[in-house]
């Protein structure tokens, strides 16, 4: 059985559609597991409408506690053997849930990769269609570097063994900025045999303003999580061999994707890149890396 975690946090907006999706999987061994995560909107009213229809949906409710501790309850509360997430804004196709199911069982992987689509809510500038922010290519899934630097981090549009996060202990840290990131990059870390499918399955909402969420004054939390990762590959041995890997993964989330971000937001722009400028410095990371050539202009810039 596949477990659905979805943390809800004022999206009533949306979760009609998101639903429409769930239930119309051609794959229906499934449970669903929604965390509102202290919705001030009509988010839980929704979900318990949902439920009274549907046995396979179980909501949960919380105080405002953030994503990661929303994904994290869900982690605890999950019966199947696979755990996938979704956001509650976003849509998925009817082979989603079977596609990824197929590819699993076929190559005994831990974990399965879906393509995604950006989906914008309102008229993209052209600075933003250029900027493809959210890695979605991967050129070999058994090289283990290629894969760090192009998975898409965030936790949607997967298939996870519950049984390998459980065995390594792997989570969300709560209160922080990019624990998605660290979340994933763990499951590389132990070795996750992946498989990807070329389908796209998964769109992926932007919002207008949806950025701003990242609040300029957290670009801190992003170094701390990286720092873990680094401590993690420091302290197993492994730091020098993937190098390069992980300079380019600060160069991609601490540098051009927290300018990225600030632009957007119309963040404190100036004292940020400051502070990240520190971070990459102490920990002597250089912008000629060799993973860079392969981003687009914008990137670059």
């Amino acid at each position: 059985m596949i477990s659905i975690i979805i943390p809800v946090y004022n999206c009533g907006k949306y979760l009609r559609k998101m639903f429409d999706g769930i239930w119309k999987q051609k794959y229906t061994d499934f449970e669903v597991l929604c965390i509102d995560d202290g919705s001030n909107d009509n988010s839980l009213e929704i979900l318990m409408e949902e439920k009274l229809s549907h046995d396979e949906l179980r909501v949960y409710a919380q105080k405002n506690l953030g994503s990661s501790a929303a994904r994290n309850k869900g982690l605890i509360e999950a019966r199947g053997n696979y755990i996938c997430f979704i956001d509650a804004d976003d849509t998925i196709s009817d082979c989603y849930l079977s596609d990824m199911y197929e590819e699993i069982i076929k190559t005994k992987s831990d974990i399965v990769v879906s393509q995604i689509e950006r989906i914008y809510e309102y008229k993209p500038t052209l600075f933003e269609k250029n900027f493809n922010y959210i890695n979605s290519t991967i050129f070999d899934c058994n090289n283990r570097k290629e894969m760090m630097i192009n998975i898409i981090n965030a936790p949607y549009a997967k298939l996870i063994s519950k049984e390998f996060l459980d065995k390594y202990s792997i989570n969300f840290i709560e209160g922080k900025m990019c624990q998605d990131f660290l979340f994933t990059q763990n499951i590389l870390f132990y070795g996750a045999k992946v498989s990807i499918i070329d389908n796209v399955n998964y769109y992926y909402l932007i919002r207008k303003g949806s950025v701003s969420k990242s609040k300029a004054d957290k670009v801190r939390d992003i170094e701390f999580v990286f720092e873990m990762l680094l401590t993690k590959y420091r302290e197993s041995g492994q730091l020098d061999l993937y190098r390069e890997e992980l300079e380019y993964l600060a160069l991609y989330h601490i540098a051009i994707g927290m300018t990225y971000r600030m632009f957007k937001s119309n963040g404190r722009l100036v004292k940020d890149l400051r502070i990240s400028k520190k971070f990459l410095k102490k920990n002597s990371f250089k912008s000629n890396n060799k993973y860079i050539n392969r981003l687009g202009y914008i990137a670059k810039i």
